[in-house]
């Protein structure tokens, strides 16, 4: 008995051995495009005046230096590529829980209203366990989160070949320049150019899902209920994409105004920002640095009246 007893110990010793080697790597490869977000989203103290939430157009799009330049607040942006509403709620749940920032602006475009895969984003998730609104969305996808809080070294075994593959790829090396990479935004694109963008027309027949709408009721809720002022925002759209996803686009606009409606939520409805062409977009529907910054200042200058009178 005493040996088999030492097996385990031993096992479980070597496990947690490698298992932090594999965080360490893991951290090096995530920390820009995600984890340093996520840490200051689950264990930062700094009491921010603006959130900004959403996807990929919104990381890409929103440097809260310049919002804060212009505004002399202290900004954060939390969005990330693939995010949808489940995820949405989740950061909301987790960043009022125990502080209450002025304004919270969570940016949508027709995705939010497609039928996505929920475990698209879920996997670097899983470095946060004892995170109560993090385990709870979790285990709704079937993770152990329980089992992983305690032995954290079994999350590799959840995680899809592109994340496990990606531990043992070369770490990213970002160009940095100006503020490019701030706050949890990051924009490494200084020009146009024609890439692909990361959803494409063989997407164009996903399901409409309108689970979103809920999920967009009950943030609005937590806002309420902290006195949180919330913004939506439509970030610049080319015309291509228009054409592509028009039938995304009319269920956003008809669920979003009966939300706006309901709940006195004021739209920042940027597609169509004159200011902003196809020459400030890095591919079919992000925007490049220049063209951030262009979209980052129209932002801030509408949400300045929206503070409150110091």
């Amino acid at each position: 008995m005493k040996k088999y007893l030492i097996i385990l110990l031993v096992t479980l010793g070597l496990s947690f051995v490698i298992g932090s080697a594999l965080d360490q790597r893991f951290r090096q490869r995530w920390d820009t495009l995600f984890l340093r977000a996520a840490d200051t989203l689950v264990s930062g103290k700094v009491p921010y005046d603006i959130i900004f939430m959403g996807n990929s157009r919104i990381n890409y799009g929103i440097n809260p230096y310049y919002v804060d330049s212009i505004l002399k607040t202290s900004s954060y942006n939390f969005a990330l590529g693939n995010m949808g509403a489940e995820y949405f709620k989740m950061i909301t749940s987790v960043y009022l829980k125990n502080r209450t920032p002025k304004i919270f602006c969570i940016g949508l475009d027709e995705y939010i209203y497609r039928e996505q895969d929920p475990l698209a984003i879920a996997y670097p998730f899983l470095f946060y366990a004892g995170e109560d609104s993090i385990a709870s969305t979790m285990s709704r996808h079937n993770f152990p989160m329980k089992v992983i809080r305690y032995l954290p070294f079994i999350k590799y075994a959840y995680m899809d070949e592109y994340y496990k593959h990606s531990m043992f790829y070369k770490t990213p090396n970002y160009p940095v320049f100006g503020h490019n990479i701030y706050n949890g935004f990051i924009n490494i694109y200084k020009n146009n150019n024609t890439g692909k963008a990361l959803y494409d027309a063989e997407e164009d027949n996903n399901a409409i899902s309108y689970g979103a709408t809920a999920l967009l009721e009950d943030i609005i809720e937590q806002c309420k209920s902290k006195g949180t002022k919330l913004v939506f925002i439509y970030p610049p759209q080319r015309s291509i994409t228009e054409q592509k996803q028009r039938k995304y686009l009319s269920v956003l606009d008809q669920q979003v105004s009966l939300l706006l409606q309901k709940h006195d939520i004021p739209l920042l409805d940027c597609r169509n920002l004159p200011q902003i062409t196809a020459a400030n977009f890095s591919d079919e529907i992000h925007l490049n640095e220049p063209g951030s910054r262009i979209f980052t200042n129209y932002v801030a200058e509408k949400l300045g009246p929206m503070l409150p009178k110091k």
